[in-house]
């Protein structure tokens, strides 16, 4: 089922470039999407069910696989300028988001976990979702807002300021979803059994 997911996808950004047109709503539509659920339900089904070893490991090919297939597309795209060589290459980047997820679960060291284990950081992580899910509506709510009372022109050439208000929409509004959406819904996982984890070998007497 997750690998169908992923194929699934390929094909469908594919069929869309050869038999409609490619724009940047495609990549967005659910259907353009399920590579990256796939490869992130079946990071938390090794996880799971093999471990975090197993992970690791899974983590290191997918990293391995994405590098050298982005490559391969993006050099096939510049060669013949055949476009859907960048539609595929696009689940190649997925596969490498996916090592980066499955190193991430291990966590970082260094300076860069440090950074990464601040509070502000953990908390942008946890409403990520909503912020990849509300910035698209930034510009429209802020040009809406501005329009209201007056502003829309004045402020139309400032990118800095505009740039300003629209992250203030995508944190409040990502935070604003987490706790009073998201996170009740997660509350909810409670009343549902999930199956165990594979209990390790026994050693032998």
């Amino acid at each position: 089922m997750l690998f169908s997911c992923i194929t699934g996808a390929i094909a469908f950004r594919v069929g869309m470039a050869v038999f409609w047109q490619v724009s940047p709503v495609t990549h967005y539509l659910t259907p353009s999407c399920l590579d990256a659920l796939g490869i992130g339900g079946y990071l938390a089904y090794v996880q799971h069910f093999d471990g975090a070893d197993r992970l690791q490991r899974v983590a290191r090919f997918l990293g391995a696989i994405g590098c050298l297939g982005l490559l391969i597309m993006l050099g096939l795209k510049k060669l013949t300028h055949i476009e859907e060589f960048e539609i595929v290459g696009h689940t190649f980047l997925v596969l490498f988001f996916g090592f980066l997820v499955g190193r991430a679960a291990k966590g970082f060291s260094g300076v860069f976990g440090r950074l990464l284990n601040l509070k502000p950081a953990q908390y942008l992580g946890k409403i990520s979702y909503g912020i990849y899910v509300y910035h698209h509506l930034a510009p429209w709510a802020v040009a809406t807002l501005l329009a209201a009372v007056g502003l829309r022109g004045a402020f139309s050439g400032h990118l800095p300021f505009l740039l300003l208000l629209y992250g203030a929409f995508t944190l409040g509004t990502a935070a604003a979803s987490w706790h009073f959406y998201e996170s009740p819904v997660n509350e909810l996982k409670r009343y549902f059994e999930y199956p165990r984890a594979k209990s390790p070998a026994q050693p032998s007497g």
